[in-house]
């Protein structure tokens, strides 16, 4: 890589790009440059950089000068990169618009900006208005497009997070089968897609809804790494307001996974278990169990029967100590994830009797970081869903399982953590415990964080609950006792789904609709199964929804046409 500052000559070349944006005016502001020259090498960029900043400390400013070169650069440049992290008054980036001004028609531009940069929303549109392309909010996402606009190729080993990626897919070369049709879970929650994914730099020629599994499993080991190495910016650059996780929290996550993840085959273990844990959801692996027989519509199981019928190969790599502990995992393990959210039933935790600590610490972390990437087909700069509430939920969630030492202890776990978040959120006492816990999960399956919010549904509760009272007592059943418990499999992406919709028609009143369409249709499930199946024996059956998700995506209101006979159940 070449650079070419402005108190250089004007360098010739091919392939060439202009680092435009707003400059600092004092010493005491940082320039953004430095950085996009550290994420051009780590990318194996190799032409040449030009910088309308000096690299001479003791260079005396000249205005004409800086015009004169900055004029022949920007005609020079193959690519114009605009990154405008513009801040009133430190960094206000007036020539930059005129800059832009002049350029933004010319083809050669890559636009983006941070999402906190301020007086942006005039080049946003103009910008999109001329490309058909959203504005990035990632300066790495940005220079990747800047460089395969110059004709240039990402040098995958030179970037960090593509790296991570590679070593990951050499530890489970099997990762190749989450690109191509697949079970991906059936959430729209999240912004659309910025950037180009790892997904499409790595399998170029796949469509972008076939990367949408192995985006978000890549993520979270991405993610790990972050967390690994204390890059709490990155972890978090996706996020911003008050709901953002802290620094501290962010060191808890991290010293909890790091005492857990302490050896370099610890690490390969639990890299490993990221990898395959979705590869229940390929088509092509379901297809080959199929081949012998076997079939089933929860990817949890079919996952558990391609390890056992010895058909990913990628496997045998472990020790034998870990192969057992990872077979333990898959066969006993719990979605950790349908406990913080309250998805999950009381009974859902039963076999974890047979795990040993090292085997449920494992599961927890595993679940932490697939969690953490859960989004990551939509938003790859950090994790958009780790934020300060959810990483209380974690913390709260890990020790609350970690401390089940009997049937009684794991029969209360669900509740105890379910009233210690009522307290968290400052869910008030109703007339009975049992609508609290209600309203609590359903804040939960929402990810619901502000006061504000979570009364909303606290009020939906206490109006309808003569309405609710089927859906509470269904919730209440624990499984340990006569009636098996009813587990809705993807009913928080199905919130989701339902209040993502309704926020484009009207954020003020989407949380109040989403109740209104998605709480009866729950009733109506619950009411089918226990009607439709020999539920009267103890113990669980989930019902999935993943068909209902996708029609609340598409418009909730469906739901109360939707055939709930139709669902399967095991």
């Amino acid at each position: 890589m070449i650079t070419n500052y402005y108190n250089e000559a004007v360098k010739k070349g091919e392939k060439s790009i202009f680092l435009a944006g707003p400059s600092p005016r004092s010493i005491d502001v940082h320039s953004w440059r430095p950085r996009a020259l550290a994420i051009l090498k780590y990318l194996g960029y190799e032409g040449i950089v030009y910088l309308p900043e000096t690299n001479l400390e003791d260079k005396e400013f000249n205005y004409d000068d800086q015009i004169e070169w900055e004029t022949e650069a920007l005609a020079n440049a193959e690519v114009i990169v605009f990154w405008i992290p513009r801040k009133l008054p430190e960094m206000p980036g007036f020539t930059t618009n005129v800059e832009f001004g002049e350029w933004f028609k010319s083809g050669k531009i890559v636009y983006g900006r941070p999402d906190s940069s301020e007086k942006n929303k005039y080049l946003d549109k103009r910008y999109t208005m001329h490309t058909g392309e959203k504005p990035e909010n990632n300066l790495e996402d940005v220079l990747k497009k800047a460089i395969l606009k110059t004709g240039g190729q990402i040098d995958m080993q030179k970037s960090y997070e593509l790296q991570k990626i590679t070593e990951a897919m050499k530890i489970c070369p099997e990762s190749k089968y989450l690109v191509g049709e697949v079970q991906f879970t059936p959430e729209s929650y999240g912004s659309k897609a910025n950037g180009i994914s790892f997904g499409k730099i790595l399998f170029p020629e796949a469509e972008d809804n076939a990367l949408n599994e192995f985006n978000r499993t890549m993520l979270s080991v991405v993610l790990y790494h972050y967390l690994k190495d204390n890059l709490y910016e990155r972890f978090t650059d996706c996020q911003q307001g008050e709901t953002k996780l802290t620094e501290a929290s962010f060191n808890e996550l991290r010293q909890f996974i790091l005492t857990i993840i302490d050896s370099d085959e610890k690490e390969k273990l639990l890299l490993y278990y990221l990898v395959i844990n979705d590869l229940g959801k390929s088509q092509y692996m379901i297809n080959q169990l199929k081949e012998i027989g076997v079939e089933s519509i929860d990817h949890d199981v079919v996952l558990k029967q391609l390890v056992e019928k010895g058909m990913i190969p990628s496997f045998e790599t472990l020790t034998s100590e870990y192969q057992s502990s990872l077979k333990n995992v898959l066969i006993y393990g719990i979605n950790f994830g349908q406990f913080i959210q309250g998805e999950c039933t009381p009974y859902s935790l039963s076999p974890l009797v047979n795990l040993t600590p090292f085997e449920i610490n494992i599961m927890l972390v595993e679940a932490m970081l697939d969690i953490a990437g859960a989004l990551g087909h939509k938003i790859q700069n950090g994790s958009m869903i780790i934020n300060q509430s959810t990483a209380e939920n974690l913390v709260l969630g890990a020790k609350i399982i970690a401390a089940i030492d009997s049937e009684e202890t794991m029969e209360r776990a669900l509740y105890d953590f379910l009233d210690k978040k009522a307290d968290k959120c400052k869910i008030g006492y109703f007339s009975t415990v049992m609508q609290r816990r209600v309203a609590t999960r359903i804040s939960l399956m929402l990810r619901l964080s502000s006061v504000e919010e979570i009364k909303v549904v606290e009020e939906h509760m206490k109006k309808e609950w003569l309405r609710l009272m089927y859906l509470g007592k269904e919730l209440a059943i624990t499984g340990f006792e006569n009636d098996k418990a009813i587990l809705m499999y993807y009913s928080p992406a199905l919130l989701n789904n339902a209040r993502e919709y309704f926020k484009k028609e009207n954020p003020k009143t989407a949380l109040k609709e989403t109740l209104n369409y998605c709480i009866p249709f729950f009733e109506r499930v619950l009411r089918m199964v226990r009607a439709k199946e020999e539920v009267q024996s103890g113990g669980e059956i989930t019902v999935m929804l993943r068909e209902p998700a996708i029609v609340a995506s598409q418009n909730p209101r469906e739901l109360k046409n939707f055939d709930v006979k139709t669902l399967d159940c095991e």
